[in-house]
Order: C-alpha cells, then structure tokens, then sequence
C-alpha cells in the first residue's frame, strides 16, 4: 500500500466489520466463555485499543493481550484500585473509581471505532493525567464534524457507544454489534478482498 493510502480513515463498511468482528470477540468471552461447571465466566478485557486488535490478510480480526482481563462471574463489577489499560481507551466510571463491567469494554471499543472513522485519536493527550480529564469531562466531537460524509447514523452510533453513564451505553456486546449490523444494511459488507 503506498503511504497517502495509509494516511486515509478507513472505509465505513471495513470499520463496520471490523467492528462486528471485535464486539462478537467480546460477546464471547462476556457470555460465552464457560468456568469449569459450565457458568459464563464474564471475562472482562479491560484493555482494548488499536494495539490488541490484529487483522490478517483474510479479513480475519482477532483480539490480543488478554493479560489484565478478569473473570467477573456471578459478581457485578469489578472495582480495582490502580487504573489497568490504556488511558485513551478506559471508560469513564474506569478511570473515576476504578469500576469495570461489560460496558468498559463496550466504551473502548467506541473509541476505537471512532479513531478508525476518523484517523485521529480521541482522547490520547500528551499526559496521562490529561488524558483521564479527556475521557471524563471533554465534549467528545460528533463524527460528522470530523467526517461530514458520514450521516446522522454514525453520530448516533457515537452517542450510544462512548456514553459517558454506562447505564445509556450499549449494554452488552450483542447490542452494540446488532447496531453495527444496521450500519451495515447502510454501508455495505465488507469483502474479504477489502
């Protein structure tokens, strides 16, 4: 590929497979993924970002690095007293006190997708203290700000997906990937050839 082309945001329909890729990935190890006596063990990643999703020739998408995830089981939540993850990708109750569930991944595939759309980052900042501030408190662009050819679907797609109240978030990992199948009705499948 010559260098303009890799300087170019990715194409709707690659970022909705990509997309749906990642969010069966984690529907999986959220629902899927069984203990010893069969239970959904509710792995949680707890570091999604750019870095831990692979894609091969094929179109395949794989996610990486599950170092830090934990199994949360029968609990609700996970409560950690040190920020695990990378800064620019944890969700906000993730960096306010330390709560993780399913949705802290949802929020940082959000960011993720949102960063393929617009081939910048969204919340990295030169520090990781002003990092923290961008994902808690500053006004997250609406898509088509960024990419006016995207229409009103992907800024309610954002809205959804990077909520800062996790309550408003896509709440499990089929959801945010049945939304991503309606974009895709819009956008078009991607081919392996893509």
């Amino acid at each position: 590929a010559n260098r303009a082309a890799l300087d170019l945001p990715l194409p709707p329909h690659l970022v909705v497979h990509i997309g749906r890729s990642i969010a069966d990935a984690l529907h999986y190890a959220h629902t899927g993924a069984p203990d010893a006596e069969g239970r959904p063990l509710r792995v949680i990643h707890r570091d999604l970002s750019p870095a831990n999703v692979l894609l091969d020739r094929s179109g395949q998408v794989k996610i990486t690095d599950f170092g830090i995830a934990r199994a949360l089981g029968e609990t609700a939540a996970l409560h950690t007293r040190t920020a695990m993850g990378k800064p620019a990708y944890m969700a906000p109750e993730q960096v306010r006190d330390g709560r993780v569930d399913e949705r802290a991944d949802l929020f940082a595939l959000g960011v993720v997708l949102w960063e393929l759309c617009a081939n910048r980052h969204l919340f990295k900042k030169q520090t990781d203290s002003a990092t923290f501030f961008a994902v808690v408190e500053k006004p997250i662009p609406a898509i088509s700000s960024v990419r006016p050819q995207l229409g009103a679907h992907w800024d309610e797609f954002f809205a959804k997906a990077l909520a800062r109240d996790p309550a408003t978030r896509f709440q499990s990992a089929a959801e945010l990937g049945a939304a991503l199948a309606m974009l895709e009705s819009i956008e078009g499948t991607a081919r392996p050839e893509d």
